[in-house]
């Protein structure tokens, strides 16, 4: 649509070129299409990479300290191939994955900050505060 737009008004040889309402009111509607679609794979992509690790951390958590013949020696020679679950059902995640979250959260909350008004120091200022609460899940101190 945008290109038909320019490329009729670059074809003008009237001193000014109108162009509809209807046609720019179709551009801004695809371009917004455009930017929610953008927005959707990137918080696709973020999920999938936190999930990644998360699934990887799991399944690397039982034998997080073992040597590489412990494993093969407790688990065959493929090594790994499902996740160990607790008694409730769950697999369990290291503080890696925790600290990842955590890290994600902090980001998070900078970047919302920084957009809704604060300064660009929002960013790197919430990362510290979110590594406290990490701690606090941790110890139950302030």
């Amino acid at each position: 649509m945008l290109e038909r737009i320019i490329g009729d008004t670059v074809g003008s040889t009237r001193e000014h070129q109108h162009i509809k309402t209807e046609d720019l009111e179709q551009v801004s509607k695809e371009s917004s299409q455009k930017h929610e679609a953008l927005q959707a794979r990137t918080r696709d992509r973020i999920r999938g990479s936190l999930m990644a690790g998360a699934a990887g951390d799991a399944l690397g958590y039982t034998v997080e300290f073992m040597s590489r013949n412990s494993i093969l020696a407790h688990y065959g020679s493929r090594g790994i191939t499902q996740f160990e679950l607790s008694a409730d059902g769950q697999a369990l995640v290291s503080d890696d994955t925790q600290m990842t979250l955590f890290t994600a959260c902090g980001l998070l909350m900078g970047v919302t900050r920084s957009c809704m008004g604060g300064n660009s120091k929002e960013l790197m200022q919430r990362v510290p505060g979110a590594y406290l609460d990490w701690y606090y899940t941790q110890t139950g101190r302030k």
